[in-house]
C-alpha cells in the first residue's frame, strides 16, 4: 500500500520535531492521516491524539516550551479532566495552521491509547516548498483500520466522504477494513473487487439522464427542498443536505434541448479562477451536472455502485408517482444553466432584491455626503436591500435569561423578533430580540421553545432598509453583498472567493452617438435591478446618463486605464477616502475594497486588475491598526507591470496569535488561584507573549550583472540585517522576546537565469511601531529601486483607526493641503492615450 508524503506548515513540523525529540507519545488522526493513504486536499490543522498519562504530559510540556523559547508556553495540567471526552484541549501554532491536541477520539477511550499506539504506522511529512528527502520527518498515526473505525463513530459532516476515501484505498489494495463491530457480527467486507474505470457502454446515458429525475435522486440521498428559497419565477428549486454547518445549496433546473433533462448546480461552489495558456482568466468547474453525474460522485466514482442506485430508484414502484407529484419547472437553455455564476447572481437578486441607493441615512450619519454618493465612480455601487425581521408573540408570561445572563420578565403577548433565515443551514438556537423599557434584550432560543411558547405573527414583521455594497467576481457577475446598518453587518453565506467591491470603470466614447460627441469621457454602470447599462458623463458641467444597449457596449466604448488604484479595506473607507481626497482633473481613480481580510483569490483578482492598468500608481489606504498595517505590507507583494525586473522584493507577513490567553490557561489548569508567571512576574496584556508574533517572509532577487554570487549574498544579508536592526532601533526592553530576529535564511541561484534569490523569515512581536517601521522600510526599498514610485502608503494613525473615523472627526470636510494623508499629484496625468492593456473582453463587465 502506498504511503504518501504530506506537506505541512514549517511551524507545525517544528513542533512535531520537538515532540519526537522528547519521545512524546501521540497519534495523528483526521484529514491529515487520511492524506497519507489517499492524497487529496491540503490540510491546515493537524489533529493529535495524545497519551494523557502524567509522564507523557510532562514530556509534551517540555517539548512545547523548547519549540517556542521566546513565548510564554502553554502548560497542560498533568491530570486532564474529562479525558474520555473527544474534545480539543489545546491548539498550538500559527493562526491558520494549528496542531490540535485531544485526550481521546471518536471510537476510542483514553485508556485505549497504548494498545492503539502499538499498532500504529509511520507517516511522512515535509515543509511546503521543500524538496530534499533529508527534510522529511516521520510522524506516528492511526493505521487504516483504526482510522476507518474512528471515522465511522464520528459526527463530522465529512463522515461519508472520509469513509469512502478509505474504502477506495482498501478496494485498490484488496484490504478488509471492517471495524470490530462488523467482524464480531459476521458482516462481510464492504469492499469486493475493483470497479470499472469507465462506465459500461451498453447503458444509454442520454436516455437515462432524461428518465432519471435529479429531484428524486436528491431525495434518495436525504436532501430536502427549501421551498422558501426556491426561485419565485419557477426556473429552479433549491435543495439542501440538512447537515448542520454544510453550506451546499443545489439549484435544480430543467434544461431545454434535444434530450430535455434536469441538471443541478451548487450555488455555493464557485470553482476556482485560473489563467489559461493564453493568459486569460477562466474558472474551474464547480459541483454541477446531471442525475448520473451526481450519483457517480456520491458513490465514490464507482460505476457498479452508480448503476445499482440508478436501477434501485427507477425500479421503485412508486417512482412515477413521486415524479408526478413534482411541480413543473420552466425550461431554460443549457448555456444559461452552465453559466452558474449567472445563476448565483440571479439567486442573490431574488433573495435580497437590491435597488439603487435611495435611503442614504446610514451613510449620511457616517459623514458621507450626497455629492460623494452620487459621484460617477459610485453610482450603482451602493445599494439598498430590505431584510425582514420575523415577529413572534409570547403565548404566556415567562422569566427568561437574556444573552447577558440577566433574568427578564416577559408578559403574555410580548413581541420577539428574529432575522429571516437567508441561505442558512444552521439548525441550532436562534437569536431573538425585544425592546423593554427602552433597552434591547436578546435571547437565544431553541426550536422546542419556539414551537411551545411562541406564535408566528406575519402581520407584525419588520423590514429594515439596509445599505449594501455589491461584490463582483472576475467575470463581472454579482458574487456577494456586504450588507450594513447601525450595529449590523451581514454577508450571504456563499463563498466570496475572488469577489471585490469596485468603483465604476472609466470609458471613452469612440464615435458620435445620440448627440453625444466623440471622445466624451465617463463611466459605465449596470443597474442590477433591471440589468440595463448606462453611460454616466458630464454635459455642460451637469451630470447626465444614457441607457446603452448591452450589445453596443464594446462597439461604442473603449476602456481607459486608471492612473491610480486605491486599495481599501471596506467600501465605506473608499467613499470616505474619496471625500477626504477629492479626485482632481489629472486623475482617473479605480477604488477597490476587499470587505475584510484580503484573501488569496482576491489578491489574484487585484493583480489581474493591476495588469490591465499598467501605469497606475497603487495607493495602499488600509486601516491604522496592526491588521491594517499587515494588509498594507502584503499589498507590497503585488507584481507591478511597470516594475524594474533586475531587482525584486516580495514581502508576505502573517500573524501568530499567543498560544492561549491567561484566563484560558488558568481555566485549563482548573484553579483560579494558580498564576502563570514569566521571569517572576504576572504577565499582562502589554507583554509580547500575550500580543503574539509577526512572521515576515521576504524574497529578495537580484540579477548578477557582473557581480559574484558571494557578493550578492553578502548584499542581501546586509539588507536583512539592516531591516532587522531598524525594527529593533527603539526597543528598550531587554530579552530576545522583545526583538526582531531573522531565521530560515537560504540562497538559491535560479536555474537558467543569472539571478540570486534569497528567502528569510523575520519574526518580531506584534508591536505597532515595529510594524510601521517594517512597512516604511519595505515600501521605500521597493520604490527606490524603480524609475518612479509604484506604491504610495496612505495610513491613518493608531488613534484615527480608519478613514471614515477621520471623515467623521472632520465633519465631512476634505483634508487640508498640510495633511500627511493628502495625495500628491499623480505621476501620470489622465489622458486619452491611457487605454487599458488589451485583454480578451469579459462577457459581462463589472459595471
Amino acid at each position: 500500500m502506498d504511503i504518501h508524503t504530506n506537506y505541512a506548515h514549517p511551524e507545525q513540523l517544528n513542533l512535531l520535531h520537538f515532540f519526537n525529540e522528547h519521545q512524546v507519545k501521540y497519534l495523528i488522526f483526521g484529514d491529515f492521516a487520511i492524506n497519507t493513504f489517499e492524497k487529496g486536499r491540503p490540510i491546515t490543522h493537524i489533529k493529535l491524539w495524545i497519551d494523557s498519562t502524567p509522564k507523557n504530559i510532562e514530556r509534551l510540556n517540555q517539548a512545547i516550551k523548547e519549540a517556542n523559547p521566546n513565548r510564554l508556553y502553554t502548560k497542560l495540567p498533568t491530570s486532564i479532566p474529562l479525558r474520555n471526552v473527544s474534545k480539543r484541549i489545546l491548539s498550538v501554532g500559527a493562526p491558520n495552521f494549528k496542531v490540535e491536541l485531544y485526550p481521546c477520539i471518536a471510537g476510542f477511550k483514553a485508556d485505549d491509547f497504548l494498545n492503539t499506539y502499538q499498532h500504529r504506522i509511520n507517516g511522512r511529512a515535509i515543509a511546503w516548498g521543500e524538496q530534499s528527502p533529508s527534510q522529511i520527518i516521520s510522524l506516528p498515526q492511526l493505521n487504516i483500520n483504526q482510522l476507518y473505525a474512528s471515522i465511522l463513530q464520528s459526527t463530522s459532516s465529512r463522515k461519508l466522504w472520509d469513509s469512502t476515501a478509505l474504502e477506495k484505498v482498501a478496494e485498490r489494495n484488496k484490504l478488509d477494513i471492517r471495524n470490530i463491530y462488523q467482524i464480531q457480527n459476521g458482516l462481510p467486507p464492504k469492499i469486493t473487487k475493483t470497479a470499472h474505470a469507465e462506465p459500461p457502454s451498453k447503458r444509454d446515458f442520454d436516455s437515462l439522464r432524461k428518465e432519471l429525475d435529479i429531484e428524486i435522486v436528491l431525495q434518495h440521498y436525504g436532501y430536502y427542498l427549501d421551498a422558501e428559497k426556491t426561485s419565485k419565477n419557477g426556473v429552479w428549486r433549491i435543495y439542501k443536505t440538512g447537515i448542520k454547518g454544510d453550506k451546499q445549496r443545489l439549484a435544480v433546473c430543467n434544461i431545454a434541448g434535444k434530450y430535455r433533462y434536469k441538471g443541478f448546480c451548487d450555488l455555493n461552489d464557485l470553482g476556482k479562477p485560473y489563467k489559461d495558456a493564453q493568459g486569460n482568466w477562466k474558472r474551474s468547474e464547480g459541483f454541477k451536472g446531471d442525475s448520473i453525474q451526481f450519483i457517480h460522485r456520491m458513490e465514490n466514482e464507482n460505476w457498479k455502485s452508480t448503476f445499482a442506485v440508478v436501477d434501485q430508484i427507477l425500479g421503485d414502484t412508486q417512482y412515477q408517482h413521486k415524479v408526478a407529484k413534482l411541480a413543473p419547472l420552466r425550461a431554460v437553455s443549457e448555456s444559461y444553466f452552465l453559466k452558474d455564476t449567472t445563476l448565483r447572481e440571479t439567486d442573490l437578486k431574488e433573495t435580497y432584491t437590491p435597488t439603487l441607493l435611495k435611503d442614504s441615512r446610514y451613510l449620511l450619519n457616517r459623514a458621507i455626503n450626497i455629492p460623494t454618493l452620487s459621484h460617477p465612480a459610485f453610482v450603482s455601487k451602493i445599494l439598498n436591500v430590505g431584510l425582514k425581521q420575523l415577529a413572534y408573540e409570547l403565548i404566556e408570561p415567562l422569566f427568561l435569561n437574556n444573552t447577558k445572563g440577566k433574568n427578564v420578565v416577559l408578559s403574555q403577548g410580548a413581541l420577539l423578533f428574529t432575522k429571516e433565515l437567508l441561505q442558512s443551514n444552521d439548525q441550532g438556537d436562534r437569536f431573538f430580540f425585544t425592546k423593554l423599557d427602552g433597552q434591547i434584550n436578546r435571547f437565544s432560543l431553541n426550536e422546542v421553545f419556539i414551537d411551545n411558547y411562541l406564535n408566528r405573527l406575519k402581520s407584525k414583521d419588520l423590514v429594515f432598509q439596509n445599505t449594501a455594497f455589491p461584490l463582483f467576481a472576475i467575470d463581472g457577475n454579482l458574487a456577494s453583498l456586504d450588507i450594513r446598518n447601525d450595529k449590523f453587518k451581514q454577508f450571504p453565506s456563499i463563498e466570496r472567493r475572488e469577489a471585490l467591491w469596485l468603483s465604476n470603470a472609466h470609458f471613452r466614447l469612440k464615435t458620435h452617438y445620440q448627440n453625444i460627441p466623440i471622445n466624451t469621457l465617463g463611466t459605465l454602470y449596470r443597474n442590477l435591478s433591471n440589468n440595463e447599462i448606462y453611460f454616466f458623463y458630464l454635459d455642460r458641467s451637469n451630470s447626465a446618463q444614457l441607457s446603452i444597449p448591452s450589445n453596443k457596449v464594446t462597439e461604442l466604448f473603449e476602456p481607459l486605464s486608471a492612473n491610480r488604484l486605491i486599495l481599501c479595506e471596506s467600501p465605506i473607507d473608499a467613499l470616505s477616502f474619496a471625500q477626504l481626497n477629492p479626485e482632481t482633473p489629472e486623475e482617473r481613480r479605480l477604488y477597490i475594497a476587499t470587505c475584510g481580510t484580503p484573501a488569496k483569490h482576491q489578491m489574484e483578482h487585484i493583480q489581474h486588475i493591476l495588469n490591465r492598468n499598467p501605469l497606475a500608481e497603487v495607493v495602499i489606504a488600509q486601516d491604522g491598526d496592526n491588521a491594517g498595517i499587515r494588509f498594507a505590507i502584503n499589498y507590497l507583494g503585488l507584481k507591478h507591470p511597470n516594475e524594474q525586473h533586475d531587482f525584486n522584493l516580495t514581502p508576505y507577513i502573517t500573524y501568530s496569535a499567543p498560544p492561549i490567553g491567561i484566563q484560558s490557561v488558568q481555566q485549563l489548569i482548573g484553579s483560579s488561584n494558580q498564576k502563570i508567571e514569566d521571569g517572576g512576574h504576572l504577565p499582562t496584556k502589554d507583554d509580547n507573549f500575550i500580543k503574539g508574533q509577526n512572521h515576515l517572509r521576504l524574497e529578495l532577487s537580484n540579477k548578477l550583472k557582473g557581480s559574484t554570487l558571494q557578493a550578492l549574498e553578502q548584499q542581501h544579508e546586509k539588507y536583512i540585517n539592516d531591516l532587522t536592526a531598524s525594527l529593533n532601533k527603539f526597543v528598550t526592553k531587554e530579552g530576545n522576546e522583545f526583538k526582531a530576529k531573522a531565521s530560515q535564511l537560504s540562497h538559491l541561484q535560479t536555474p537558467g537565469e543569472d539571478k540570486l534569490c534569497t528567502h528569510v523569515v523575520i519574526s518580531f512581536p506584534n508591536d505597532t511601531n515595529m510594524l510601521i517601521r517594517a512597512l516604511n522600510k519595505l515600501s521605500d526599498s521597493i520604490n527606490q529601486k524603480q524609475s518612479h514610485p509604484l506604491f504610495l502608503i496612505s495610513r491613518p494613525s493608531r488613534t484615527q483607526k480608519d478613514f471614515n473615523e477621520i471623515l467623521q472627526q472632520r465633519n465631512g470636510e476634505k483634508l487640508p493641503d498640510s495633511s500627511l494623508l493628502k495625495l500628491p499629484p499623480p505621476l501620470h496625468k489622465a489622458n486619452l492615450n491611457l487605454s487599458q492593456t488589451p485583454v480578451k473582453a469579459q462577457n459581462k463587465l463589472a459595471i
